[in-house]
This record gives structure tokens, sequence and C-alpha cells, in this order.
């Protein structure tokens, strides 16, 4: 288990301003409102670390753990992510 989980990228110079995520009643699952103004690429990391990272090769949803970058779209989402299987969904808004 992680005590957090971070969305980092492009859009902060990979780090500098992290989007935070909130844990989930279920274990494992988190998520968080993001707002792109640009395309841009990121992925999940956990405790501010990149001891362990989660990409994908699709968007705005994935199955598949990857270590790619995700290529996100400008807009508005409401995001979940499992860190157990990898899998994400940016739910637009």
């Amino acid at each position: 288990e992680h005590a957090t989980m971070e969305f980092v990228g492009s859009f902060d110079n990979w780090g500098e301003a992290p989007i935070v995520m909130t844990a989930m009643k279920m274990k494992h699952l988190w998520c968080a409102e993001m707002i792109f103004d640009a395309d841009c690429e990121g992925k999940f990391r956990n405790d501010s670390s990149w001891s362990a990272n989660w990409g994908g090769d699709s968007f705005p949803y994935s199955t598949v753990k990857s270590g790619n970058n995700i290529q996100v779209k400008a807009g508005t989402y409401q995001v979940v992510f499992n860190d157990l299987d990898g899998n994400y969904y940016f739910f637009a808004k």
C-alpha cells in the first residue's frame, strides 16, 4: 500500500507541482480532478518517488500497465487509478 499517489508530467516539469490524488474507500484506488490547458504527457508515481511509477499506451484509459508516458489531451477530467493493476481512466467533465 502507498501513502500517497501523484500524477506528474510535462505540465509540471515532471514533479515540481504534482497533482496529488485522493485514496478512495477501496484500497489501491485513487482519484482526482485534473485540468490540463494543453496536450501533455504524464505518469502516476507513488510517495513523491520514482521507485514505482505507472504509464500507459492509450488515452483516455488503459488496461495494460506500461512504462510509457500517457499522452494526455487538453481538458478537464475526473481520473481514477488502480495501483495494483495499473488501470487508469480519464473521464471527461
